[in-house]
């Protein structure tokens, strides 16, 4: 999953790894590296 790197986004990537581990797939988190 590629998210933003503003709270906002974090946050969206922390719950949706949750739910995701849950379910048994495993998540890849992809942050931009220039903004």
């Amino acid at each position: 999953m590629a998210i933003d790197r503003d709270p906002a986004g974090r946050r969206a990537a922390e719950r949706l790894t949750i739910r995701a581990s849950e379910a048994g797939i495993a998540v890849r988190v992809l942050e931009p590296r220039l903004g």
